[in-house]
């Protein structure tokens, strides 16, 4: 899949040409901010960005269920 940059647009419609938003164009994946582990479905940033990120698949409550039963 993949990873979307783009201008930060607020909710009322203001675009924010000095932040910038990353997200996955996949609804079941995130992101995960690669300098400190995190996983986001988004994340907004000043530009230029300090972050980096990589797209991750994100768990379902099934997946957590039976990860919590096995251990």
């Amino acid at each position: 899949m993949l990873i979307q940059i783009y201008p930060f647009i607020d909710e009322d419609g203001n675009v924010h040409n000095d932040l910038i938003k990353t997200c996955s164009t996949d609804p079941k994946k995130g992101i995960r901010k690669i300098e400190t582990g995190e996983i986001f479905d988004s994340a907004v940033d000043i530009y230029p960005c300090l972050f980096t990120y990589e797209e991750v698949e994100l768990e379902s409550e099934d997946q957590e269920n039976e990860e919590g039963e096995n251990n």
